[in-house]
């Protein structure tokens, strides 16, 4: 991943297309709190740094 490349706030197709998984299981995650999400204008995006962590360290799944 190339970070210079991406956008400060991504959309869930990008951060889908990133971790290699689909929307429909961002979108769990993100209900489920594992990944940090903002709604902006009615549409969620989640900050660049988010998906950095999510690279770095993975995804913290509760429950």
């Amino acid at each position: 991943m190339d970070k210079s490349s991406l956008p400060r706030m991504l959309s869930v197709d990008r951060v889908a297309m990133e971790l290699s998984l689909s929307t429909r299981s961002v979108y769990r995650l993100i209900k489920r709190g594992a990944i940090k999400a903002k709604r902006v204008g009615g549409v969620w995006r989640i900050p660049r740094s988010e998906l950095e962590r999510i690279v770095r360290r993975g995804l913290e799944v509760k429950g």
